[in-house]
């Protein structure tokens, strides 16, 4: 069965600190009703597993898992393939993770320009 395209939730954040995902739902006050933001990575999975997304954002350091091995899993679902993938961390990420992310299709950016709320906005668009 294929999932069916959210009308509503433009942008899904997931990341284990609850003060980043607070700050990024301030930032975008006004556009609540198309964000939708997750603590646990595997809840994100099953969200996106029945929802169609415009842009996935993930923390590249979480405990459960992290930010490339939430791409992977939801790679192997095949859920959300055409989502733009965005992967952050407060540090740089290595070439390393860099050529996974990619690998994965998936961006990295720091976690500064994520703070940015021009850039959340134009994730949301």
């Amino acid at each position: 069965m294929r999932p069916e395209r959210s009308s509503g939730v433009g942008l899904v954040c997931v990341d284990d600190d609850s003060l980043m995902l607070e700050f990024i739902e301030r930032r975008l006050k006004d556009h609540r009703e198309h964000l939708r933001c997750f603590s646990e990575p595997l809840q994100a999975i099953e969200y996106l597993a029945q929802q169609e997304v415009r842009t996935i954002l993930v923390d590249w350091r979480m405990p459960a898992m992290d930010g490339i091995e939430f791409f992977a899993t939801l790679a192997a679902r095949g859920a959300n393939a055409s989502a733009r993938k965005v992967l952050y961390s407060a540090m740089p990420p290595g070439q390393g993770t860099r050529d996974a992310a990619a690998a994965l299709g998936a961006e990295t950016l720091d976690k500064d320009r994520v703070r940015d709320g021009e850039t959340l906005r134009r994730m949301l668009l």
